[in-house]
């Protein structure tokens, strides 16, 4: 399972590199700990994660699109609700290992 997860590591690593996929997500120093995140929710979709000591997590994984880029999300239990689909949010959150811990979804009307 680690040399997957290792392939897995090291094939976004290239990619990243090479130009042909791109992350975006601000750090803001005044919280800490949090980061923010800005798109529009383009996938939400419940699902769930192994903890790797045999434990299923629900997490909800949010796609958010701006401008040509696109970016996952992952957050721990079920938070479908708080992202309508094509709407433009701004994401406050706790980074964690498996998930992170949505602190705030801000939707702009």
């Amino acid at each position: 399972m680690r040399c997957v997860a290792c392939l897995l590591v090291l094939s976004c690593v290239l990619l990243l590199g090479c130009g042909a996929m791109s992350i975006s997500a601000s750090f803001d120093p005044g919280a800490a700990g949090t980061s923010t995140a800005s798109g529009t929710v383009s996938i939400v979709r419940l699902t769930f994660a192994n903890d790797g000591k045999g434990n299923s997590l629900t997490v909800t994984v949010v796609t958010l699109l701006q401008r040509d880029d696109a970016q996952d999300l992952t957050f721990c239990g079920s938070q479908v609700s708080q992202f309508p689909i094509n709407a433009f949010v701004t994401v406050n959150y706790t980074q964690g290992t498996l998930c992170s811990t949505l602190n705030s979804v801000s939707v702009a009307r």
